[in-house]
């Protein structure tokens, strides 16, 4: 059997298996589709590595290189698509935001396999030179493996950007996937580089590309299994982006590869050129996993910091990032998150929560973790000892060097510090007040918090204790306006059901001398019922929100509204009333858009004062319906008792300012808000002892 077709044949097994594995999981997440492609690029790279090596002895060996190359062309965009949705957030806007680019390099690579598979163009021919089997390429494949090397550089930046901005549990569910997957591609740079050195490719070079790309499978597979790869989410900012080391790494690792195959050439020994990809590659392995390790990265911070700083953190940086994620939101839940998230990340604390005061309750509980449990029922009592301490020294609590008069408090809270990983307490107290407290678990590279630490811990903590008493100060500030607004809806509903039972109170007594006629038998059937629906509506109005009671508009007639209110109150039958209408047109449609049910209202209550304004219940009332430029003028008027001038200059509109004896003083300020909102006006006259007029006017 010839071995040169193991590694091959294990690296397109495993890349089929894992891919048909994670398409199945789910076949419409954009994810696994576009994992299962950038699979299959490896499968059909690895595909034709094996039938070539099966065909070394058989012939045909060119046309499974180009099958070969037809999977590389795949790389770009397949792993480019892939490397955008993955573990993002925002996958789908990506992609729209990427598709010209990703239409563009799907065209080039469209373009060379067509060159590949039908020209000679790609692969010029295969030869032996210092013991290898040497593929030596024409023009097509050198341009190629330039777009290839941009586009692998481009792939590895995002996959780093994806891992350097997710967060504690997110990022140790992706880390394993990442470096093996920017591993991986380091070792194509190597090849394309050495390819692009020599145009040509060597075939020990494809054997150790195909136990990379085994071991890379692997890799991929683990971290499916275990920590649910694909089910990550990350958001990338564009801070991320700017600091991204890949396209630095690249370049530098370029530099060195040149160097190492330039002084390869005084060596010549076969061993050498077939060892040194595995020498690389070790070296590669080691370099990425340095540079994504978080631990590293901030001792090298701590040091760039120490010496070549005045001071280890830049405070106009962290307080724009702190004050831009976090001032503008209203809602706790929404802002707590993003505080800890904002101190996590300046302090370098994976472990951190906030505890605030339940005034009610008279205790202290958790709202808000990072990276800890996220159901802690734990609450701490008022007399706990530190809430005692944090009160009285109005500062840090260090855990890790706490001195004999503190112990009690370690004691006592033991449990809980234990839970929460804590090393750090930092109180939050506004206006002299402890409203709640930061825990902080260890710094990620077990340094010890030094007192810069501590200084702009404890602004964090004033900042943080302001803006949270604000917060809360607004949300009671909504809570109250809601309240309002809840309490005028049912004051305009209270007044609504007092007019229906006056409508009720009319009919009573009319009955009196009307009930032996069958007609009025009718009317007062009809009133009660109709009457009976309006009360229900009312209700169900009173038990829904300020949105459900929003004005619906339509198109409205002025002059049917009026008829509709005189018959609903029977004013044309009331024998103690005098009723005159005037009708500028009495065939004209006076029409507007407006809210039928409320415009239904002003007239009612408008009629409903009048009637009440007679102190022997007779009277006259007239209503004059004229059009005027770019409006209706509806004038009622009546000879009632009038209003006073100081009432009618002081509090006509007013709400619950009334001249009646059981009145609510609602109406007149609930007519006043329904015009106003139809953009009309509302006007009274009136003379005290003589009547009133009042006079709208809708515009149409």
């Amino acid at each position: 059997m010839n071995l040169l077709i193991l590694p091959s044949s294990l690296s397109f097994l495993s890349s089929i298996l894992v891919g048909v594995y994670v398409f199945s999981k789910n076949p419409k997440k954009i994810q696994n589709i576009s994992f299962a492609a950038a699979l299959l690029s490896f499968a059909i790279i690895e595909f034709g590595n094996f039938m070539f090596f099966y065909s070394l002895d058989r012939g045909g060996g060119i046309f499974w290189i180009k099958i070969s190359l037809v999977g590389i062309a795949l790389i770009p965009p397949t792993w480019t698509f892939f490397s955008i949705v993955f573990a993002r957030r925002d996958a789908l806007e990506l992609i729209v935001k990427w598709r010209t680019y990703l239409s563009v390099i799907s065209f080039i690579c469209l373009v060379f396999i067509i060159s590949v598979l039908f020209s000679d163009l790609a692969v010029k021919s295969i030869s032996i030179r210092m013991g290898d089997i040497i593929i030596s390429i024409g023009k097509a494949g050198y341009y190629f493996n330039i777009v290839l090397l941009l586009s692998i550089i481009l792939i590895i930046v995002n996959f780093e950007n994806t891992f350097r901005q997710s967060k504690g549990i997110e990022k140790w569910q992706i880390k394993y996937a990442v470096v093996g997957i920017i591993i991986g591609f380091c070792f194509f740079i190597y090849s394309i580089s050495e390819t692009l050195l020599y145009s040509f490719m060597r075939v020990k070079l494809m054997i150790g590309g195909s136990f990379i790309i085994l071991m890379v499978n692997l890799v991929l597979f683990f971290s499916i299994i275990r920590h649910r790869l694909l089910d990550v989410n990350v958001f990338i900012s564009r801070q991320i982006i700017y600091r991204s080391i890949s396209i630095l790494a690249v370049g530098t690792y370029l530099l060195f590869t040149g160097t190492v195959i330039e002084l390869t050439r005084f060596f010549g020994e076969d061993i050498k050129l077939f060892l040194r990809p595995v020498a690389i590659f070790i070296a590669m392995a080691f370099f990425g996993a340095l540079v994504l390790s978080e631990r590293t990265r901030r001792k090298i911070q701590i040091f760039v910091n120490k010496n070549f700083f005045a001071n280890k953190y830049d405070y106009r940086y962290v307080w724009t990032e702190f004050t831009e994620k976090i001032s503008y939101d209203l809602n706790l839940s929404e802002m707590l998150p993003k505080m800890l998230e904002v101190i996590s990340n300046t302090m370098w604390v994976l472990r951190i929560s906030i505890w605030l005061l339940d005034e009610e309750r008279e205790q202290f509980y958790v709202v808000s973790t990072l990276n800890l449990p996220e159901k802690i029922n734990n609450e701490i009592n008022k007399g706990n000892s530190l809430l005692r301490y944090l009160k009285e020294k109005e500062d840090i609590l260090d855990l890790s060097a706490i001195g004999e008069k503190e112990k009690f408090i370690y004691e006592e809270n033991k449990y809980l510090f234990d839970l929460m990983k804590a090393k750090l307490i930092v109180p939050l107290i506004a206006k002299n007040t402890l409203i709640g407290f930061l825990t902080l678990g260890q710094e990620i590279t077990g340094e010890r918090f030094t007192e810069e630490d501590f200084e702009l811990l404890r602004t964090f903590g004033n900042q943080a204790a302001s803006i949270i008493l604000n917060t809360k100060l607004s949300e009671k500030l909504i809570a109250s306006q809601q309240m309002e607004s809840l309490s005028k809806i049912s004051s305009f509903i209270i007044h609504d059901l007092k007019n229906l039972v006056s409508t009720l109170s009319l009919i009573v007594q009319n009955s009196k001398t009307h009930f032996e006629n069958p007609e009025f038998q009718k009317d007062v059937l009809w009133t009660i019922s109709d009457t009976v629906g309006k009360m229900n509506n009312l209700i169900i109005k009173l038990s829904s929100s300020p949105k459900d009671l929003e004005y619906k508009f339509e198109n409205v007639n002025i002059k049917n509204i009026i008829e509709e209110t005189f018959e609903e109150l029977k004013l044309e039958k009331n024998p103690k009333l005098k009723l005159t209408k005037i009708y500028g047109d009495e065939k004209k449609e006076y029409s507007i858009k407006g809210d039928l049910k409320a415009l239904k209202k002003v007239f009612l209550n408008i009629f409903l004062n009048s009637l009440q304004s007679f102190p022997k219940g007779e009277g006259e009332i007239k209503v004059f319906l004229e059009k005027k430029e770019g409006e209706y003028s509806v004038e009622i008027s009546d000879n009632g008792c009038g209003i006073s001038k100081d009432f009618l200059e002081k509090y006509i509109f007013k709400p619950f300012k009334t001249t009646k004896k059981d009145g609510l003083g609602i109406g007149l300020y609930q007519c006043k808000t329904i015009i106003n909102a139809h953009k009309g006006s509302l006007d009274v006259k009136s003379v005290e002892g003589f009547g009133t007029k009042f006079i709208i006017n809708l515009p149409f």
